[in-house]
């Protein structure tokens, strides 16, 4: 007889991103970020799994050569789907996610001091 799995499961996550920005014909600069997630999954059957996430951008910068521009945190969400192709050895799973974040940043000279939107959106597979 096969064990019954549960069916919810909760979690958190955190998350530090540090990226630098080449460009061919301009400047480059950094980009660090970091985020905490809340993770809620319900799995209807032993192979899929659905998975909502809230939490937030908790803040971070990008340094140009003309200055710094500061992340102010904001909100992350995220809806995901998975699907276990096989359930023996090997392990395999299709996994995708639908997520968004936003921040606002200002300009690091005091002539510019309106604040700017920063929205993502992606889908990982």
């Amino acid at each position: 007889m096969r064990r019954r799995l549960p069916r919810w499961h909760l979690g958190g996550s955190g998350v530090f991103t540090s990226t630098r920005l080449r460009f061919n014909h301009g400047p480059d600069g950094d980009e660090r970020r970091s985020a905490a997630l809340l993770d809620l999954a319900y799995a209807p059957t032993a192979q899929v799994s659905l998975r909502v996430s809230v939490g937030a951008g908790l803040g971070g910068a990008l340094r140009m050569p003309v200055g710094r521009y500061a992340f102010s945190a904001g909100p992350i969400a995220a809806l995901g789907v998975s699907y276990q192709l096989v359930q023996e050895a090997p392990f395999v799973m299709l996994t995708g996610a639908l997520s968004a974040s936003a921040a606002t940043t200002r300009a690091p000279t005091p002539a510019r001091t309106h604040a700017k939107k920063r929205s993502t959106c992606a889908w990982v597979c």
